[in-house]
């Protein structure tokens, strides 16, 4: 299992929707616009294809911010 981070706060532990602002914006769609996480996508979807670490060993965190756009890779 591979889990991204795009870096929004924890969901609410109630019965309730995690609406914006104090939830940030919804992050299931951030993996779709990272390039380390399309490019895990493309490894798995070829023939013969498998899960990659394209984060080498670390938490694999989100490139794209949907206020900026893409921010460049993570600092290190």
């Amino acid at each position: 299992m591979v889990i991204w981070d795009g870096g929004t706060p924890a969901p609410p532990t109630t019965n309730t929707p995690p609406n914006p602002p104090q939830y940030g914006a919804d992050p299931h769609e951030f993996p779709r616009n990272d390039r380390a996480a399309r490019q895990q996508k493309s490894d798995f979807l070829q023939i013969g294809g498998s899960v990659t670490d394209v984060c080498n060993g670390t938490p694999c965190t989100i490139d794209f911010n949907p206020n900026e756009g893409w921010t460049g890779p993570p600092p290190p």
